[in-house]
């Protein structure tokens, strides 16, 4: 969505944070971000081996071109105060927060933050992207969405939906779910980031058709699992120079139009008012990013 300062995410990276030799290659690889993950892709045993690695690659990793983000236990587990008072906050760019069901589990995570964040001496709030994995979450998006400053997206974690609903991973099947997600994020004019194509992450035609199908429902970007999906999520999600110049003579003759006093233009025979000037601002605020205007 549109914001001050437009932050490409593309394609999210993510890596186990009990690989330091993954999450090193991870920053290398031309992802918008990458996310060291200390929740699913790590077990029990290996968890404290995780934190120690991602806080040592927290301090490689400063500096990089990419985001930095890290994926904690849920609220609701318990580990995540666990996760973040062994990591440097300041390090860390935006938190990936998992298996959010209420508002309530927000504004607890709101709470916890600022708390390690005073105690860390972290003069800026940590950015949050929101995983919604299951229905009451999905229900709940438009609260949980709104529910803090802090969000600069929300995901949809389709893999644990499909898990609990029994549904299969087709787009059929998840149309109802992806777009909840798109409208809660609109509704908080926030990023709406969908889920890894991972029923065969190596295979790049169904990558690519997964991505465009996320991007016309109104997705930002994509969570990659392989290397080879992130160069086709970069291209889906940019947008195109045609796009470009298009959006740049809608918004110039929508505003010329209303400085005359008229709330509407047509450009090349469409129709161009008010309703349409957020997603043509975000497409130029993602080609100014890219360096494209």
């Amino acid at each position: 969505m549109a914001n001050p300062e437009h932050k490409l995410r593309r394609s999210i990276l993510i890596t186990p944070g009990n690989r330091p030799d993954r999450m090193a290659k991870a920053l290398t690889l031309g992802a918008d971000a990458v996310v060291a993950d200390l929740e699913d892709g790590v077990a029990p045993p290996n968890k404290e081996t995780a934190r120690s690695c991602v806080r040592d690659w927290l301090i490689e990793a400063s500096g990089s071109d990419c985001e930095i983000m890290v994926r904690p236990g849920s609220v609701a587990s318990g580990q995540l105060e666990t996760d973040l008072q062994e990591l440097d906050l300041s390090l860390v760019d935006t938190l990936f927060i998992p298996k959010l069901e209420s508002p309530e589990e927000v504004v607890a995570l709101e709470q916890i933050l600022s708390r390690l964040e005073t105690t860390q001496g972290v003069n800026r709030p940590t950015a949050v992207i929101l995983s919604l994995e299951t229905p009451r979450g999905l229900f709940a998006a438009d609260r949980i969405a709104t529910a803090t400053k802090r969000a600069a997206g929300l995901f949809l974690g389709s893999g644990d939906y499909a898990a609990v609903t029994g549904i299969s991973l087709s787009q059929e099947s998840l149309l109802w779910a992806r777009s909840q997600l798109v409208a809660a994020a609109a509704l908080a004019e926030i990023q709406a980031i969908d889920a890894a194509w991972f029923v065969d992450v190596k295979n790049t035609q169904a990558t690519r058709e997964d991505a465009e199908h996320a991007k016309s429902l109104g997705y930002d970007g994509k969570l990659v699992f392989h290397p080879s999906q992130i160069q086709i999520a970069n291209e889906v999600f940019s947008p195109s120079e045609a796009q470009i110049v298009r959006a740049k003579r809608m918004i110039d003759a929508f505003e010329k139009a209303v400085a005359r006093g008229e709330g509407t233009a047509y450009v090349d025979g469409e129709f161009v008012s008010i309703d349409i000037m957020p997603p043509l601002r975000r497409l130029l605020a993602a080609a100014q990013a890219l360096g494209m205007t």
